[in-house]
């Protein structure tokens, strides 16, 4: 500071206040305010020694800008006011235009829109004056612009009939906004009816899909059903043929007799002669004895059996648990079905009942939609098949549980989603009485209806403080 007050020796007033705002505003804009502030004041005392206004009004607007850059917005404002008085008595359009609009921000800023807009007023007649180059009136800070005389003058002058003439100019304009108004109105209303017809179109059209994709998955429960059903047939075919099989070698083993043996042929004395034999070949009876003795393969039947297979679906994942009941060894596979009759293998591993009977398997990966699952042994080179177990994984924002067939005529499945927590089950009627109600654990569950009489019911499912609805038909 002192070094730039030696350089600033040999330069006259008017020069220094400049020099000076300028480094003021230099550190202005670097956000060094401290700095800014102290040049500013050096400025404003060197422009006040010189009584040079337009230097006078840059220094308190600079010091303004330096006071509402810190947020001290009052003694800002107090500059500012300074440097538009100065700048509108000395006639500095340039200045009193950039104070004008500083105030108008300013104030605008803190809620003074009377003030914001009389400052706007000033500041866009003096950028009149500039335009039509005439020196605009003095305007007093905090004072409205007054209504000109000539215009006082002019309306106080007008006769009867020029005022009737105005006031029916004044009417027809109101009427025609009147008209404007009203047919705006109609077409409003006309566009909300338009709006609320889409609406009802578009909701009519949404059901219309809902049902469809309702109608779809029946069917698709149904097909599974049906497949479950042909599955379990074969499977009890097949348990049947294998018992079968087992009573076949059980009494092909117990009625095996072995030919008699036919007696040697005697001398007249009554002794038995032995029959020739020749060194190195057998004894031709016996060979031919021993070749009518066909010896029968037995099956090998396996005591194991699979017990208990469960699917629950919970955190995006299937969990499949069962028992294996049976003294055996060999390898288990878990398989897997979308329409439960194709299955793939998505786990294997090998199994000792004499270490462990309980045996569970999870699906990371499982589908929407229905999911099968059933568990085969290989205990030795025949196979041992489980039942089959379904389980539903909904889509999401759809409804979480399945319900088939519907239509129903005597037996309904429902097959909630997700475990844990229990599951209530009600059937109401069209009166809204209920007809039938269970309560237990998330697992698949049968419903007897047959004894319902034919007509439309209402479904519910009651799980994790969730409450679900579907149209039931009985048939």
């Amino acid at each position: 500071m002192n070094v730039l007050k030696q350089k600033l020796t040999g330069i006259s007033a008017a020069d220094s206040a400049v020099i000076l705002n300028n480094i003021s505003k230099v550190y202005l804009s670097q956000k060094k305010n401290d700095s800014a502030g102290k040049y500013a004041v050096l400025a404003k005392n060197a422009a006040e020694d010189n009584k040079n206004a337009k230097q006078i009004a840059d220094a308190y607007y600079n010091l303004a800008q330096i006071y509402i850059a810190d947020g001290t917005y009052k003694a800002g404002k107090s500059w500012l006011m300074r440097s538009f008085e100065v700048a509108q008595k000395a006639g500095l359009a340039e200045n009193v235009i950039l104070t004008a609009t500083a105030l108008a921000d300013l104030n605008a800023l803190q809620g003074n829109y009377h003030a914001a807009y009389d400052f706007t007023k000033i500041q866009q007649n003096w950028k009149d004056s500039v335009k039509t180059e005439r020196s605009p009136r003095y305007v007093p800070v905090n004072t409205k612009i007054e209504t000109s005389p000539t215009v006082v003058k002019a309306v106080s002058s007008l006769s009867a009939n020029q005022w009737t003439l105005l006031f029916m100019v004044l009417g027809v304009v109101m009427l025609a906004m009147i008209i404007y108004l009203l047919k705006n109105r109609k077409v409003l209303q006309f566009n909300q009816h338009q709006a609320k017809t889409g609406s009802k179109e578009m909701a009519l059209r949404l059901m219309d899909e809902r049902n469809e994709w309702e109608r779809l998955l029946a069917d698709e429960q149904e097909k599974g059903r049906l497949a479950i059903s042909s599955l379990q047939k074969e499977k009890d075919e097949a348990e049947e043929l294998f018992k079968a099989q087992r009573l076949v070698n059980i009494k092909i083993n117990e009625e095996v007799v072995f030919p008699a043996v036919t007696p040697l042929p005697t001398e007249e004395s009554g002794s038995p002669v032995a029959p020739a034999v020749t060194p190195g070949v057998s004894d031709p009876l016996v060979a031919k004895e021993i070749e009518t003795v066909t010896t029968l393969p037995v099956a090998e039947p396996y005591d194991i059996w699979v017990e208990g297979l469960q699917t629950t679906f919970a955190k995006d994942k299937i969990s499949v648990n069962w028992n294996i009941t049976g003294n055996a060894s060999g390898t288990w596979a878990l398989q897997k079905s979308a329409d439960g009759q194709t299955f793939l293998t998505i786990a294997t591993e090998t199994f000792n009942t004499e270490e462990a009977d309980f045996f569970n398997a999870n699906d990371a990966k499982p589908c929407t939609g229905t999911n099968y699952y059933r568990v085969v042994l290989f205990p030795g080179k025949e196979e041992v098949f489980s039942n089959i177990s379904a389980v539903f994984v909904p889509i999401k924002g759809q409804p979480e549980f399945a319900s088939f067939p519907n239509p129903v005529k005597e037996t309904l499945v429902v097959v909630p989603s997700g475990a844990g927590g229990l599951v209530e089950i009600s059937i109401f009627d069209t009166m809204g009485k209920r007809t039938c109600y269970e309560k237990g654990p998330s697992k698949p569950t049968t419903i007897s209806v047959a004894h319902f009489p034919a007509g439309t019911y209402t479904l519910q499912v009651k799980s994790g403080g969730k409450k679900l609805l579907r149209k039931l038909e009985k048939v």
